[in-house]
């Protein structure tokens, strides 16, 4: 057998051989979780620190809070604002389909997204 022919043979084996030497991946780990909720089934808080309360509908329907603390951002689409604007957008537009993110560990909210723009 050639030489040629012979590292043709061997190169599949020598592939797998390096797969199986890799070490696998780390362990996978949530940075964040979201709930996709709207703003009537939340209760806002008016000042940070503070609670935000929703209404969870899914069998047995229950209540759950979530933390805000100083470093959670507000957003209207991608603009960042304070909680205050938050709540007058809010109040001005009516009900519009909500993001809450958060951390899964202390359930203190990341980023509260609205989509919209802040001129409406």
């Amino acid at each position: 057998m050639s030489a040629v022919k012979k590292s043709l043979w061997l190169a599949p084996f020598a592939c797998l051989a390096l797969l199986l030497a890799v070490q696998a991946p780390g362990q996978v780990r949530a940075l964040e979780e979201a709930i996709e909720t709207s703003t009537d089934a939340v209760l806002l808080p008016n000042s940070v620190p503070g609670r935000l309360t929703l209404k969870e509908c899914k069998r047995p329907c229950r209540s759950n809070t979530l933390d805000l603390n100083e470093q959670t951002q507000f957003l209207i689409g991608a603009t960042n604002v304070s909680l205050k604007e938050f709540n007058e957008y809010i109040s001005r537009t009516g009900s519009q389909f909500l993001m809450v993110f958060y951390e899964p560990s202390g359930r203190s909210i990341t980023r509260l997204i609205v989509f919209g723009e802040i001129g409406q």
